[in-house]
Parts: structure tokens; C-alpha cells; sequence
């Protein structure tokens, strides 16, 4: 055999001189016999490891880092067949599926933890070898992420680790958790939830009321006024439902003097007034006022005022006041003055000579009667003014409006507005409008917008002598005075809301006007500020509606009433509040928002803005929720964090969360169902018969124990399982313990007014002054005491109806 084998060589051309044997192997002369393996091995890396131990660090010319294997220096790395530091095996090569993975980690066993190829899934045989994600280790279970046999996936039947379904098994989720109202949802092959099954969202923009929707991406019919506000345009939030909250608003009128004022300006802290039956001007600056005589007339707009003296014509604008001489021609002759938006005085005579101030100097034009041809008359008998633009005018003359407009040189073009008998021009509005005014039709004057060339007519007569126009939200505000019951004269404010026009009480005689500021002024017998929810001095008793109760960290009780809450107004009205801390949290509109120090309301990052509840909880835990999710905020500072929640389609829920015992009772139109959070999954633990006039109370205790009351009993749960136990009556509930119970009920149900408390297994009344608790709406049971909590509610409420809260301390 050696000898073949030797010819065998000799005729490859491999032999070489001077061969080394190695058992029956012959080695070429460059490499040396290993015995204990019998391979001819590179003679550099068999001394590199002379006299050296296995497993020992080497360095040869060919291996820069090596270790001792067989006396053979060898590189390091997975297929050198040692098991290093960080290999589980090493069978020599780097092929899987032979026993040891091709990376050396992993011995390819169903159960160590590691994804191995022809795997599904491996969540490990134990919990020391958990790999991340995993709940649990690998088990046979339905329910489990991963089987003994690792081969869980998407299409095996079973609603596993990150899917959201499964096709062909139930699953409790419906259209309804993703917004939609009707369809069914479908599973995709890639075991996620699929809504193009379902069918009707809001925001498909469709309006459809019998799911509750009031608009759909449109202008809900509806207007502010129409709904008890004072102005305002209605909006459809992202939930469709017409944003009242947000963009109605109320006047709350203000008095700040008194006094006769004909006309008013105003810019920042500085207000300009005329009195125009005893020609007298008074200019409020620095908190005090300059009153001054011979004012014979006033003029304004929203950025500049003048008043006309003997000789001198003040104009008043951001700069401050300045004065402009009077044309020589135009002292001492009867006149009507006008300001436009640039401060440019501009003046018109009886003869109809229209001025206009250019600087230091004033340019003159002859108004030509309206519409007629050439050489055109003059117009005559010009006794009212209004400056649009620069080059373009309103003049009351004779019996007719007609708008002006200046040319270069040469007579002015004017066109006719309106005619009738004793017309009027007032001043310049905030938008550009010009109220006029005329005896065209009717008993008394109809009163007409004017702006860029159209007239829209004001669907109201009155018998007033004058008027004012403003825009306040994209809505026009008539003011005027007019004859009232049995002759008494009634303030009227009218808001001109598209083809209607709607009418409020407003401060008596009252006129109008917006500050560029926004401020609007209200002035004729006296002078008014409207302030949008005018705050009490104290925000615990004012024209305000309960809203919420909150638990600070101290047991200290705050009430929230309705747009103020924590002694901060909020945007738009408060429907939760909670405190932890130095935090204080509310939801308004749907939107979670926070305040620390800062008396300002900031949006809670993370959120979405349609969250109905914010609780915290003895733990000092926060939860915020929406129908779809549980947002919890741990400690103070700390981020919310979602977590999921199980919907019951077509019912209401309310969240309760204290510590580690969290339930959810769904409100259902036959049932209550009762959920926990086991398991990090919303189970349910009980479904409780109801009929639909059953009213539904429910609370937690500081212990964890919840407590729902349907019908007329309470039904306890905790972590020992849950029963049941008769109430006097039918009303809400809360709990210092499981078993110290407070049910307040509803009104007209007793003859006396109690406070019921269930302690020792039995209930006990205790009286309630009924003249101190107008009525029955929170009840809130503290470690140190239980406050009851009755509101005023309607849009108007007098200052004497008042808040009042009943605190024992039981």
C-alpha cells in the first residue's frame, strides 16, 4: 500500500525531497507530523505551542491570535472545534443545523432561548434563559408566546406574541375599538387587525347622527348665539361633535365709568371719549384723565381717532397724538370729519367739498352727484363722512348714501349706496364695514352693512337715532337703543350670524368698539369692558358649574368649576381634574393638560386629545384614558405610557385605578361588565343584569376595593373575589374601605335629606341640611373626611347662587 501510494505521489508531481512520514501519511518538507493527531501541521505554529498547555494564548508567523489546540497553534473563532468564553459549541465547521449553529451560540435545541434556524419562535425552558420580549417560557398553553416545540406563528390557530388575531378565532376586538360604528373586522395574513372590512368612522365625512355625530369635517348649522353664547363661530372637533366649548363666548361685560360717551377709541391702556351734548373730550392715560372743552365732533377706526377743535383737528393712533391745523376755509364752517386706517384726517363741507390731509397739506375735490352724466351736478347738503381707504369715502347727503372715490384731479366718481330720508354714516369697523342708515321702508330707520361695494341689510327696524357696527369671530355686532315695554327704553346688542340676526340684553345705551387689541368696548351711558369669563375674586363661589372634584397629596379637595380649575382658567371647560404633587393636571376639550409653578396650562406630551378621564391614585400613580387606552404617568415627571384596553362595543366606561388594582365597568344599555387588568391583559370578571332605568354609580376605595351600584345593590370587588349587598336607594357612591361605604341619593327619594353610610354590615343615615345642598352631584370620601359637592348649573347664573360644599368629618 505505501508503496502505490508513494508512486501515486511521485506521478502528481506533490513529492518533494527528503518526504517526512506521519503514520501511513507522508508530509511534504515544510510541514512536521503531529503525532498525537497524526496531520502534518506548519512547523511554525507546532513550536509556537512546544511545552505549552492546551488552550493556552499562542502567536506564530501565519496566526497573529491563537490558541493551543492538539499542541497546533490555531486561530481563535467559532469551527476550530474549542468551545471559547463565548460559544455554547464548536463541532469544527460553521454549518448549522448539524447540532451546533453556524455563529457557535447556540446548541439548536427547542428551549435554550435563542432563534434558531427552522424556528418560529423560543422563549427558553426556563426563566433564566428569557430572552427579551418574552413573557413566559416556551409551554403548551393557548395562550403562550411560544410551544415546546418552538414552531408558534402566525397561522397556527393561536393569538400569540406580537398578533394582533388570528383567522378562524374569536377574538372580543370589533370595528368599534378603531372608531368604526359598523362592518367586521377582518385578520390579514400577517395576523394584524384590518379595518377595510369596517364601515363608518368619524372624519369619513359623512354626518351621521344616529352614531352620535353632530358634523363631519363641515360648519355645524348650529350658531353660538343660537345655543346661549354671545358670539363666535361653532367648529366640528376631531371627535364631531360641534366645539361649543371651544369657540362660543360670552361677553361678561364690565363697567369701567360713567358718563355720557357719544363716541370712543381706544389703543392699549390709553381711552379716547366724547361727550358730544356738552362737547367735551376726556383722554384716559398713565390712570388718569385730561378733560378738556370745545370738542365739536369725533371720528375713528380701529387704528387712529381725531377729534375736531376750533382750530385744531387731535389725532390719536399707536404713536400717540399729534395735532393737524384746520383748513383755513374749513374753520368756523359746518363740516363732518373722517380718519382712515393710515391717520389721514379727511373732512367734507356742507357744499359737498371734500378734503383730504396729505402730509401738511390738504388736496380738495367737488363731489359730483351720483350717477349722472356729464358735466354732473354737485351733489349738495353732505352732513356724514366715513373714511374706507385713502381714495375712497362714504358721504350721507340730502337724501342719499353714495360711495367716493377721489381721482388725481378733476371731479370725484360717486355711485349711490342707499336712498331714503335722514340717512346716517357711522364710523369704520374693525373688517371695513361702515354702518348707514336710512327712513327707506317701515316706521323707523333700517340699518344696512356697507363693505367692498355691498350692502347687507340688518333684518330688525328700530326707532334709535344712531348705531354702531363691529366684527367680533367673523360675526357683525349691532348695537343700538330702541323703545321697550311700556316705553322704557331697552339696550339691545344684535348679532348679525348670516341671514338671522339675534338679539341680547347688553349694558344700557350701549355702542360698540373692537381695539386692535381685541378688546371690545362697549360705550353710550357709561363705559363697559367685555372680558371673556370674568373670573370671582374667589374661584371656589362665582358664576361657574362644578365639574370635578380632585384629591390632592395631602387630602386637601379641589373643585373644579367649569373653565378654572386650581385657581388657573383653562381655554375651554374643565371635564376632569387631578393633582399629585406640585403637578396639577385637567382635561379640556378632550386634550390632557398639566401646570407646575407656571400659572399656565401646558399639553401633556404623548396624549391624544380625546382623553375623558385623569385620576390619581393613592400610589401617586396618574391615569389619563380614551376609549382605546390607559395612559399612566408613575412618578412626577415621569412620561405617560399607553396601555391597551379591551372595548365592549356600544356601552361607556369608567376607569378605576388604585395601586396594582385596576378595573374598568362598562356601562351597557342591559348590563354592567366589570374588567380588570390581569396579567397585563383586560379581563371580565362579571356581567350584572340592568334594566335602562337603572342608574349606574361607581368607586374605588384607597385599598383597591371597587364598588359598582346598579339597580339597588353595591357590588364589592377585591382581591379575595367579589359579592353583593342591598342599598337604601338609588344615587352615588364612595368608599373610605371595602367595607366603609357612602351612598348620597338621588333627590326626592327620602322626605329628609341623608347621607347614607354603610359600616359594620348595616347602613346608617346621617343628615344633610337641605337648604345647603341644592342639589346632589359629587360626593368624594377622603381619608380625613367626606365632602359632598352640589352644582349650579344653566348658562346664566346670578352671583348669590353660589357653590356650596359639605365637608364631615365622619
Amino acid at each position: 500500500m505505501r508503496i502505490w501510494a508513494l508512486l501515486l505521489v511521485g506521478f502528481c508531481g506533490c513529492v518533494r525531497s527528503q518526504l517526512g512520514t506521519c503514520d501511513d501519511v507522508l508530509c511534504p518538507t515544510d510541514l512536521v507530523c503531529v503525532p498525537t493527531t497524526n496531520r502534518c501541521e506548519n512547523a511554525n505554529n507546532v513550536a509556537a505551542c512546544q511545552a505549552q498547555a492546551a488552550n493556552t494564548a499562542c502567536v506564530s508567523e501565519t496566526v497573529s491570535d491563537g490558541i493551543c489546540i492538539d499542541a497546533v497553534c490555531r486561530p481563535r473563532g467559532c469551527g476550530n472545534g474549542v468551545i471559547e468564553a463565548d460559544e455554547v459549541c464548536d463541532d469544527g465547521n460553521t454549518n448549522s443545523d448539524d447540532g451546533c449553529a453556524a455563529d457557535c451560540r447556540s446548541d439548536e435545541r427547542c428551549g435554550n432561548g435563542v432563534l434558531d434556524h427552522g424556528e418560529y419562535c423560543d422563549c427558553g425552558d426556563s426563566a433564566a434563559a428569557r430572552p427579551a420580549g418574552c413573557v413566559g417560557a416556551n409551554s403548551d398553553d393557548v395562550g403562550a408566546q411560544c410551544d415546546t416545540r418552538c414552531t408558534r406563528y402566525c397561522g397556527d390557530g393561536a393569538i400569540t406574541g406580537s398578533e394582533d388575531c388570528e383567522r378562524n378565532v374569536a377574538s372580543t376586538s370589533t370595528c368599534a375599538d378603531f372608531g368604526f360604528y359598523a362592518g367586521e373586522l377582518s385578520c390579514s395574513p400577517s395576523c394584524r387587525f384590518e379595518t377595510a372590512t369596517c364601515a363608518g368612522r368619524c372624519g369619513d365625512g359623512v354626518v351621521q347622527i344616529d352614531n352620535g355625530e353632530e358634523c363631519d369635517q363641515n360648519i355645524p348649522d348650529q350658531s353660538c348665539v343660537a345655543v346661549g353664547f354671545d358670539y363666535g363661530a361653532i367648529e366640528c372637533n376631531p371627535r364631531c361633535y360641534a366645539d361649543i366649548a371651544s369657540f362660543c363666548k360670552r361677553f361678561g361685560w364690565q363697567r369701567l365709568g360713567n358718563g355720557s360717551i357719544d363716541n370712543f377709541w381706544a389703543f392699549g391702556s390709553r381711552r379716547v371719549m366724547y361727550d358730544e351734548v356738552h362737547s367735551m373730550l376726556t383722554v384716559h392715560a398713565n390712570g388718569t384723565d385730561e378733560v378738556s372743552a370745545g370738542a365739536l365732533q369725533m371720528a375713528r377706526n380701529q387704528s387712529a381717532a381725531v377729534v375736531a377743535t376750533a382750530t385744531t383737528f387731535r389725532v390719536f393712533d399707536a404713536a400717540g397724538e399729534h395735532p393737524v391745523a384746520i383748513p383755513p376755509s374749513l374753520v368756523g364752517s359746518i363740516y363732518e370729519v373722517a380718519i382712515d386706517s393710515a391717520s389721514r384726517v379727511s373732512a367734507v363741507d356742507n357744499a359737498c367739498v371734500l378734503y383730504r390731509q396729505n402730509g401738511a397739506t390738504w388736496t380738495t375735490w367737488t363731489i359730483t352727484a351720483p350717477d349722472s352724466p356729464e358735466p354732473a351736478p354737485r351733489l349738495l347738503g353732505c352732513r356724514g363722512l366715513a373714511a374706507v381707504g385713502p381714495d375712497d369715502f362714504v358721504v350721507a347727503a340730502g337724501s342719499q348714501i353714495v360711495a367716493v372715490h377721489t381721482g388725481a384731479e378733476g371731479p370725484v366718481a360717486s355711485s349711490l349706496i342707499l336712498a331714503g330720508t335722514a340717512p346716517q354714516v357711522g364710523n369704520v369697523a374693525s373688517d371695513g364695514s361702515v354702518m348707514v342708515a336710512a327712513y327707506d321702508s317701515g316706521p323707523g330707520p333700517n340699518f344696512y352693512a356697507y363693505r367692498a361695494g355691498q350692502l347687507s341689510q340688518v333684518a330688525f327696524f328700530t326707532s334709535a337715532s344712531a348705531a354702531s357696527i363691529e366684527v367680533v369671530a367673523g360675526r357683525r355686532l349691532f348695537a343700538t337703543t330702541e323703545n321697550g315695554f311700556e316705553g322704557g327704553v331697552l339696550a339691545l346688542l344684535r348679532i348679525f350670524d348670516g341671514d338671522q340676526t339675534w338679539q341680547l340684553n347688553a349694558p344700557l345705551s350701549i355702542r360698540l368698539f373692537l381695539a386692535a387689541d381685541q378688546k371690545l368696548y362697549g360705550y353710550g351711558n357709561g363705559l363697559y369692558e367685555a372680558e371673556e369669563f370674568i373670573a370671582s375674586e374667589s374661584y371656589f363661589f362665582s358664576e361657574r358649574s362644578v365639574q370635578g372634584l380632585a384629591l390632592g397629596s395631602h387630602n386637601e379637595v379641589y373643585v373644579g368649576l367649569d373653565d378654572y380649575a386650581f385657581g388657573i382658567p383653562t381655554p375651554s371647560p374643565i371635564t376632569g381634574l387631578a393633582a399629585r404633587g406640585d403637578q396639577r393636571f385637567v382635561i379640556s376639550n378632550g386634550l390632557l393638560e398639566h401646570t407646575t409653578a407656571s400659572p399656565q396650562w401646558l399639553p401633556v406630551a404623548g396624549v391624544p386629545t380625546d382623553v375623558s378621564m385623569v385620576r390619581r391614585s393613592s400610589s401617586n400613580q396618574v391615569f389619563a384614558a380614551n376609549r382605546l387606552a390607559l395612559y399612566i404617568s408613575e412618578t412626577e415627571g415621569a412620561a405617560f405610557i399607553s396601555n391597551r384596553l379591551t372595548a365592549v362595543s356600544g356601552c361607556s366606561s369608567t376607569l378605576w385605578v388604585e395601586g396594582a388594582d385596576w378595573y374598568n365597568v362598562w356601562q351597557c344599555p342591559t348590563s354592567v361588565v366589570v374588567q380588570k387588568h390581569v396579567s397585563n391583559r383586560w379581563q371580565t370578571i362579571d356581567t350584572v343584569p340592568r334594566t335602562a332605568n337603572d342608574q349606574v354609580s361607581s368607586t374605588q376605595a384607597p385599598d383597591g376595593t371597587l364598588l359598582v351600584l346598579a339597580g339597588q345593590q353595591i357590588f364589592r370587588y377585591d382581591q379575595s373575589g367579589s359579592d353583593h349587598f342591598d342599598a337604601p336607594a338609588m344615587g352615588i357612591i364612595s368608599a373610605r374601605s371595602r367595607d366603609e361605604v357612602f351612598l348620597l341619593p338621588h333627590r326626592n327619594q327620602f322626605e329628609d335629606d341623608a347621607l347614607w353610610r354603610w359600616q359594620q354590615a348595616r347602613w346608617t343615615p346621617i343628615d344633610i341640611d337641605r337648604h345647603e345642598i341644592a342639589e346632589r352631584d359629587y360626593l368624594l370620601a377622603t381619608p380625613l373626611e367626606v365632602v359632598v359637592g352640589s352644582a349650579v348649573s344653566g348658562q346664566f347664573i346670578f352671583p348669590s347662587q353660589v357653590i356650596r360644599l359639605f365637608r364631615s368629618n365622619l
